[in-house]
C-alpha cells in the first residue's frame, strides 16, 4: 500500500494507482517464506500486478533490484491471465491461452525451462496450450494439463516431483507417475504436494517430515502419489503447509503433520507430531 510499516492490524486496501483499483480482483497469491515474500494479483483486465521483494526478479518486472512498496505490472503487460501461482522466489501464471509462464529464481530448474538461470520476466515454459492449474513448493513447481493430468518440475530431493525417484533436480515440466487423469488441484509448500481428484479422493507426496504428506503414521518421503490415510471420497479441498497439511470433507476440516505454531489446530496443543488426519 506504499509503505513499509512493519504490520497492519486492519485489512488495508491495495495501491489504488494500479488498474483495478480496489475492486474487481479475480486472484491474490502472496509468499512470506523467509522474508522473502511478495505478493501477485490477478486484477479485473486479467494482469498481473506484483508488490514485495524482487531481489531475484521475482515480481517479473523485467529486472531484479530493488523492492517495491506498491504494485508493478509484470514485463509482458499481457491482459490475458487466468490462473497465478506465488512461492519462494519465483511465480507462474496460465493466460486464457492454456499457455503456461514462470519467473524468479530458477535454482533447481524451478522455472521449468530447461535451465537455472533466473528469469526477471515472465519466461514460456513448453509450448503447450492446455495448463488449467498450478501448484508451487519451495524450489519446485507443478501444474495441471488437460483434463486433469499432472506435471511436476524442480528441486526432487524427497521425491516432490512424482517420478517415482529423488534423484537430480527436473529442469523441465515431468509427468507425475501413477496413470491418474482427473486431478482438479495440486497444491505444495515445502518439497510436499497434494492433489485432489474428481473421485474426492486425495493424495499426496514428497517430503513426509511429520507425516505431513502420507498422514499415515510414518515419516519416511513417498516419491510418488500416494491416498490420504482412511481412503475417504469426499475431500473437497486440500492445502498445503510448510510442515503441516489441512483438508476439507464434507464441509469438515482435518489436519495433520508438525504442531508447532498450531499447525494442526485442534486444540491439542503445539508439541510433537499429528500422524494421521484430526478433526
Amino acid at each position: 500500500n506504499g509503505t513499509t510499516n512493519a504490520s497492519n492490524p486492519s485489512p488495508t486496501p491495495a495501491y489504488t494507482a494500479a488498474p483495478g483499483g480496489n475492486n474487481g480482483y479475480k486472484m491474490i497469491e502472496v509468499d512470506t517464506t523467509n522474508g522473502t515474500g511478495c505478493t501477485c494479483v490477478i486484477n479485473a483486465s486479467s494482469e498481473i500486478w506484483c508488490a514485495g521483494k524482487n531481489n531475484v526478479g521475482q515480481l517479473g518486472i523485467g529486472a531484479a533490484g530493488a523492492d517495491q512498496s506498491t504494485p508493478v505490472r509484470e514485463a509482458t503487460g499481457a491482459s490475458n491471465w487466468s490462473k497465478l501461482v506465488v512461492e519462494q522466489n519465483h511465480s507462474c501464471a496460465i493466460n486464457t491461452l492454456g499457455e503456461l509462464y514462470c519467473w524468479g529464481q530458477n535454482t533447481d530448474g524451478r522455472i521449468g525451462d530447461g535451465t537455472t538461470t533466473d528469469r526477471p520476466s515472465p519466461t514460456r515454459v513448453g509450448v503447450e496450450t492446455d495448463w488449467i492449474a498450478l501448484g508451487a513448493a519451495n524450489f519446485s513447481t507443478c501444474g495441471l494439463r488437460g483434463s486433469g493430468v499432472a506435471w511436476c518440475w524442480g528441486a526432487n530431493g524427497a521425491g516432490q516431483v512424482g517420478i517415482g525417484n529423488s534423484i537430480t533436480p527436473q529442469l523441465t515440466p515431468q509427468l507425475v507417475v501413477g496413470g491418474i487423469t482427473d486431478w482438479t488441484m495440486v497444491k505444495g509448500n515445502n518439497g510436499h504436494y497434494c492433489g485432489l481428484r474428481s473421485t474426492g479422493q486425495a493424495y499426496c507426496w514428497g517430503n513426509n517430515v511429520n507425516s505431513m504428506a502420507r498422514g499415515d503414521g510414518t515419516t519416511v518421503p513417498t516419491t510418488s502419489p500416494i491416498q490420504i490415510a482412511g481412503n475417504f471420497t469426499d475431500w473437497t479441498y486440500i492445502v498445503a503447509g510448510f510442515d503441516s497439511t489441512c483438508g476439507i470433507r464434507s464441509g469438515r476440516m482435518y489436519c495433520w503433520g508438525n504442531r508447532t505454531n498450531y499447525g494442526v489446530p485442534d486444540g491439542g496443543g503445539i508439541v510433537g507430531n499429528q500422524l494421521t488426519p484430526i478433526e
